[in-house]
């Protein structure tokens, strides 16, 4: 494996290490953070595959691709926290009549 191969590989672990914490961190954090998060997270995703297609590693693709879907995961996921964690509505809170 040569030493861009191995670049890649590493810049791979450590972008799936950040999808795995926005997937479980939606659940802490609000919208607006989380999308920041998401976009800059895209953003590394993008330049990664760009590497990636230069270098032409079919295990580095798929590894990418692969990110992507998990991206895509987080968001929803992480939407679904952020969407529990802001609380019941005011007219869940309402007293019944």
């Amino acid at each position: 494996m040569s030493s861009a191969d191995k670049s890649v590989s590493r810049s791979i672990a450590k972008l799936k290490s950040r999808v795995q914490a926005l997937q479980f961190g939606g659940l802490r954090t609000g919208a607006a953070n989380l999308s920041s998060k998401t976009e800059q997270l895209a953003k590394d995703i993008s330049d990664l595959r760009a590497k990636v297609m230069d270098l032409g590693t079919e295990d580095n693709a798929f590894a990418a691709k692969q990110l992507d879907a998990s991206l895509l995961e987080a968001k929803v996921r992480g939407s679904e926290g952020a969407k529990a964690s802001e609380g019941p509505s005011p007219k869940a809170l309402a007293p019944r009549k």
